[in-house]
């Protein structure tokens, strides 16, 4: 039940937040101080459903211009439409979201890894809790998804 209520919970975190952005409620997006601009190294993810994760979607390329719909339609509010961490709703969320187009952070990044976070949500990763996970994507989705982040930081 715990399961159930946190997972409403994000995904009204989620509906809430795109339609502040949407209405034009939340202002312009400020730099947070204190936000880590140097790359950390993830490492240390384990568990079957990692490792599962992790297999079942790096081998696939995924197609950018579906994960592009699927950016805009999931992630645009927070992350915003360029992937740079400045959506509508990323003004009232600490701390900010990650910013896909920088390059080299980016590349500290296993798909694998993506794939986990989007799939599980940050939290499950010791990460942000304000990233819900993704239980309604397909694994295919997904890989999209990752297509799309990955194009950002070209």
């Amino acid at each position: 039940m715990l399961s159930n209520i946190s997972q409403l919970a994000g995904e009204f975190l989620v509906a809430t937040l795109l339609m502040l952005g949407r209405s034009g409620a939340v202002g312009q997006v400020e730099p947070m101080r204190g936000q880590a601009s140097k790359p950390e190294v993830h490492s240390g993810l384990s568990g079957p459903e990692v490792a599962s994760t992790e297999r079942a979607l790096e081998a696939p390329a995924g197609d950018p211009a579906n994960g592009k719909v699927l950016y805009e339609t999931y992630c645009s509010g927070c992350h915003g439409t360029s992937g740079k961490g400045d959506g509508p709703a990323a003004a009232i969320l600490a701390p900010r979201p990650r910013d896909h187009t920088n390059r080299a952070f980016m590349a500290t990044l296993s798909d694998g890894y993506l794939a986990a976070v989007i799939k599980r949500g940050g939290a499950a990763l010791g990460r942000s809790p304000a990233m819900p996970p993704a239980k309604t994507l397909s694994d295919g989705d997904i890989n999209d998804l990752i297509a799309r982040i990955r194009s950002l930081a070209e």
